[in-house]
């Protein structure tokens, strides 16, 4: 009782405009003080419960760290490098590697999305694409920054569930990588440049100095296989690796940009604490919601119930993809696996599906999330960066649409990409 109240609450309260966060919380206390009021007194310790993690300070000094990359000038350097090695018909390929690039060091869509927007729309743009187009390939592209290592929802799943996060991180190389392929072969087949729009945009200035340009490219290359050796040789913990990558990308960005180096210090700092922010108030949100649902045994029932269907593995996963493609239609990403994480996953156990398949298969129908209307955030964030209209960017995004489901029905039926591959 006490959780559908919750989440109806939260639901009308975030169509109202309310932040996903704030709506959560309202939800939560709502409920409790209609159904039980006693328990408010308890929610004051449910808050600090998610923070009392260690683990959970590499979420800030990974997004820090790609923010310290981004200010160092890198994005010019694989402009640069993009313009000279790619012709303008396999340019939507070479976006493609670049967003794999970034994936590995975002570890959020959304950022992705709008530092990929920022750099490589007046590139495209510049190549004679349209900027609807532009925006539909780097909407799909941007998904790539919460698949490929490192991973927020990865991490934060992680600690949801007790999962090993660099098991985790290591299983959505593949995936990633996949995903990858299918975006590029689709952009390369269906984005056409026209010449005479080529012609009337304005050149981009290009950074002509090779030395200086591969120097960049080697420094910031350097990143994500420093964290990803770190991670997998066992030099530390995701935390430890993460706290070395931002240090790195400080000294990188200092290094690279010596003259304006305090400002963009400033500016680095204020988008972590922005980005930081937004979502540890989502997760004290659902953390109270979740805590409701524990109370009232929903977990269990969920999991007596699929018991009593005799329900198997593949048929489960089924039913999560609906529920999952069905909820990017109203919540963001990270909200979604927050709710649905600790409610279904003791159902996982029982039915014997191992929780890193379980895990790579909820960050991929993020990912689709990511770029469903009405909610998806990365078409928000390419719009906000390329003054483009909705309507024209969900169209552009809808020719993606099969090779991401192809991506899911792959991650689905052949766990052995995310989990036998690695030996896990």
């Amino acid at each position: 009782m006490m959780t559908a109240v919750a989440l109806g609450a939260a639901l009308v309260l975030g169509f109202l405009g309310v932040p996903i966060g704030a709506a959560f919380i309202a939800g939560a206390v709502l409920a409790a003080g209609i159904v039980a009021p006693q328990m408010l007194f308890v929610f004051p310790t449910v808050i600090l419960r998610p923070f009392d993690n260690f683990t959970l300070l590499a979420v800030p000094l990974f997004i820090i760290a790609a923010e310290f990359i981004l200010f160092s000038g890198v994005g010019t350097t694989l402009i640069t490098g993009a313009a000279r090695l790619a012709g303008a018909r396999m340019l939507p390929a070479t976006v493609v590697g670049i967003g794999v690039f970034f994936a590995g060091i975002t570890g959020s869509s959304a950022a992705e999305t709008s530092a990929l927007g920022r750099l490589l729309m007046p590139l495209m743009e510049s190549k004679g694409f349209k900027r609807a187009d532009i925006g539909g390939l780097i909407a799909v592209t941007g998904g790539l920054g919460i698949l490929i290592p490192p991973s927020i929802p990865m991490i934060l799943y992680g600690l949801i569930t007790s999962t090993s996060i660099s098991a985790l991180f290591l299983a959505g190389l593949i995936p990633g990588l996949v995903c990858a392929a299918f975006l590029a072969i689709v952009g390369v087949l269906t984005l056409r440049p026209d010449p005479a729009r080529a012609r009337a945009a304005a050149p981009i200035a290009l950074d002509k100095s090779r030395g200086k340009t591969g120097l960049r490219l080697v420094l910031t290359i350097a990143l994500p296989v420093m964290m990803l050796w770190g991670i997998y040789g066992g030099y530390g913990t995701p935390t430890e690796i993460a706290a070395v990558v931002a240090a790195y990308g400080a000294i990188l960005m200092i290094g690279l940009e010596p003259r304006g180096w305090i400002a963009n210090m400033m500016r680095a700092s204020q988008s972590t604490a922005d980005a930081t922010s937004a979502l540890f108030l989502i997760l004290v949100g659902t953390s109270l919601i979740g805590y409701i649902a524990t109370n009232e045994a929903v977990p269990q029932r969920v999991a007596e119930w699929l018991a009593a269907q005799n329900m198997k593995p593949w048929e489960f996963l089924i039913w999560v993809n609906v529920l999952m493609l069905f909820l990017g239609c109203l919540l963001d990403g990270l909200s979604m696996m927050l709710l649905v994480v600790p409610l279904l996953f003791p159902a996982t156990q029982a039915l014997g599906i191992h929780p890193v398949h379980f895990g790579i298969l909820i960050v991929v129908n993020i990912e689709i999330g990511a770029i469903t209307p009405p909610v998806g955030l990365n078409l928000f964030a390419i719009s906000a960066v390329s003054n483009v209209q909705m309507g024209p960017l969900v169209r552009a995004t809808l020719r993606y649409y099969p090779a991401m489901l192809a991506l899911l029905l792959l991650v689905t039926f052949v766990p052995w990409i995310t989990v036998g591959a690695w030996g896990r």
